[in-house]
C-alpha cells in the first residue's frame, strides 16, 4: 500500500526510466523513485524502468504469474504492491533479488499455496507482509523462516482451518497479527495460537495489535486473561492424546469369531465398492474432453456447453493466429474442414479479412474483439515471429478482461520448452491444449469452436485467397 502526498516529486518522463501507461516520480531529497501502474490493464510487472525504482503500485491489474526474473531490474525496491490482482503462481526465489524490501502486499489475489521457497526473502529488514484475502487453506510452519524481522503478517480472509505449531515462536519483532475471516474449528485447531497469543499478551506483556480477541469461539472474550487461560487448559486437556490400555487376554466365542469375520468380509467389499467407483470417477474425469467430443460426434450435441452472452453478436468464430510459414496448412487444411457447409465456422485470417490500409497492431485488436475464441497454432516459426507474439499477448490480456477461456493453443510439433515465451510457458502449464498428432485433434477442434447459428459460412477457397491483393502493411505480417 503505497499512500502519501506527491507534492515534493517530480515526474519523470524518459522513455528508458519509464513506461507507460506508468506514472514515474522522483524526490530529490531522498532519492526515492515511486512508480503508479495502478489500473493499467497490465499482464506482468513492466520492464522498461529505471533500476533506482524504491516503490512501485500495480494494484488493480491483471498479473497471474510472478518469476524469478520479474522483479530482477528494479533490486532497490522497497515497498511492492501487487494488490488486487489475479497472481495464482508464485515462482520459488521470486522476491530474491529485492535485497531492500520493506513492505510487500499480495492481498486481493487468488493464491493458493506460500511455503518458504516462495517467500525466500534476501531483505533483511522485511517488515510488512500482506496475504489477505487470498484462497489458502494452509502453510508449513517454517514458512516465516527467512523473514525473522517481520512485524506485521495478515492472514484474514483466506481458508485456513488451523495455524501450524510453532510457526511465530522465532518471530521476535513480531507486533501486528490479523487472522479474523478464517474458517477455524474452536478446538485444537487454534490450541497454538491461543497459547501462543496468551504468552505473547499476558505473559510477556507483549504490545500486539491483532483481531485473535475477535475469533468467535463459544462467546469466549480472548481479551480477558483469565478465561482464556481457562480455555486453553481445557483444550489442551481435551486434545493430549489418551493413555493405551493394558493388554488382557479373553476367550471369545466361536460364533463371535465368525461374525467378526463376516464383519471383515462386509467391510472389504465395501471398501473396494468405493475404490472401484473412485478409479472410474477418475477416468471419466481424465477422459471428460475425450468423452464429451464422442458424444458430439455420435450427436452432435454439446452436454454441459452453454454460450456465452458475451459471443452473442459477434462477428467471428474464431481468429486464427498463425505465422505465414505456416500458411499452407491454414489455407489448405484448417480452412476448408471448419468453413465447409457442414462445419458452418466463420473465420477470421490475416490475408482475408484485415482491413486494407488500418494500422496493423489495430487490426489485430479488432480481429479479436470481434471473435469468440482465438485459435493459436504454435509452431517453431510463430515463436520466432515478433507479430504473432504480440497476437498471443494481446489475446491473453483480453481474456483476462473478459475473464473467460477465450484462447484454444494448438501445439503444432514438439518445441522445445527452453524457446517458449514466458507467458505461453505459464498459460500451458495452467490449461489444457490440443497437439496436431493427437488422432482426435479434428474432432476435439470441431468441438472447442462454437459452431455459428443461422449464419452463412464464406465461401472462399486457398487459391482464392491466394489471389487475394493485399496493402503492403499486412504483407508485412507474412514476413514475421
Amino acid at each position: 500500500m503505497i499512500s502519501g502526498t506527491l507534492d515534493f516529486y517530480s515526474e519523470l518522463t524518459s522513455e528508458s526510466d519509464c513506461q507507460l501507461p506508468c506514472l514515474c516520480t522522483f524526490q530529490c531529497v531522498t532519492d526515492h523513485v515511486l512508480v503508479l501502474c495502478e489500473n493499467a490493464s497490465l499482464a506482468e510487472v513492466p520492464v522498461n524502468l529505471t533500476s533506482a525504482v524504491t516503490a512501485i503500485s500495480l494494484k488493480h491489474n491483471f498479473i497471474t504469474n510472478l518469476t524469478r526474473d520479474s522483479f530482477s531490474h528494479i533490486p532497490s525496491l522497497q515497498v511492492l504492491d501487487l494488490g488486487d490482482n489475479m497472481i495464482c503462481y508464485i515462482e520459488d526465489g521470486s522476491f530474491l533479488p529485492l535485497r531492500v524490501l520493506y513492505d510487500l502486499y499480495l492481498n486481493d489475489n487468488d493464491i493458493s499455496e506460500v511455503n518458504s521457497a516462495i517467500l525466500n526473502m534476501s531483505s533483511p529488514q522485511i517488515a510488512s507482509l500482506d496475504l489477505s484475502t487470498n484462497r489458502i487453506s494452509s502453510f508449513p510452519n517454517d514458512t516465516f523462516n527467512e523473514m525473522t524481522s517481520v512485524q506485521g503478517i495478515f492472514l484474514h480472509n483466506n481458508q485456513l482451518s488451523t495455524i501450524p505449531d510453532g510457526v511465530f515462536d522465532d518471530l521476535l519483532n513480531l507486533s501486528a497479527v490479523f487472522v479474523i475471516g478464517n474458517p477455524f474449528n474452536c478446538s485444537c485447531d487454534i490450541l497454538y495460537l491461543t497459547s501462543w497469543y496468551k504468552d505473547a499478551v499476558f505473559t510477556n506483556g507483549l504490545s500486539l495489535s491483532t483481531d485473535i480477541p475477535q475469533l468467535p469461539c463459544n462467546d469466549i472474550g480472548f481479551s480477558n486473561e483469565t478465561e482464556l487461560d481457562q480455555w486453553v487448559r481445557d483444550q489442551e486437556e481435551a486434545c493430549s492424546p489418551r493413555p493405551t490400555a493394558s493388554v488382557v487376554t479373553v476367550e471369545v466365542p466361536v460364533t463371535q469369531i465368525v461374525t467378526t469375520q463376516k464383519w471383515y468380509l462386509y467391510a472389504g467389499s465395501a471398501a473396494l465398492a468405493v475404490f472401484l467407483t473412485a478409479a472410474v470417477c477418475w477416468l471419466i474425469y481424465d477422459y471428460r474432453l475425450e468423452i464429451l467430443v464422442f458424444i458430439y460426434i455420435k450427436t452432435g450435441l454439446k452436454p454441459f456447453s452453454s454460450r456465452s452472452p458475451d459471443d452473442e453478436g459477434k462477428e467471428y468464430d474464431a481468429f486464427i493466429s498463425f505465422s505465414s510459414l505456416d500458411r499452407d496448412f491454414v489455407l489448405e487444411e484448417l480452412l476448408p474442414k471448419l468453413e465447409s457447409q457442414e462445419s458452418r465456422r466463420r473465420l477470421c485470417i490475416h490475408h482475408r479479412d484485415f482491413i486494407v490500409g488500418e494500422c496493423i497492431a489495430t487490426n489485430i485488436i479488432n480481429a479479436i474483439e470481434k471473435s469468440k475464441k482465438i485459435l493459436i497454432l504454435c509452431s517453431k516459426n510463430y515463436l520466432e515471429s515478433e507479430w504473432c507474439s504480440y497476437e498471443f499477448k494481446t489475446s491473453h490480456q483480453q481474456a483476462l478482461r473478459d475473464r473467460a477461456r477465450r484462447i484454444l493453443l494448438v501445439m503444432m510439433e514438439d518445441v522445445d520448452e527452453k524457446t517458449l515465451d514466458k507467458e505461453i510457458k505459464a498459460y500451458i502449464s495452467t490449461n489444457t491444449y490440443l497437439h496436431r498428432r493427437d488422432a482426435l485433434f479434428w474432432s476435439k477442434l470441431m468441438y472447442s469452436i462454437p459452431e455459428s447459428k443461422g449464419t452463412t459460412t464464406l465461401e472462399v477457397n486457398a487459391g482464392e485467397i491466394n489471389d487475394i491483393d493485399v496493402t503492403d502493411e499486412v504483407k508485412q505480417i507474412s514476413t514475421l
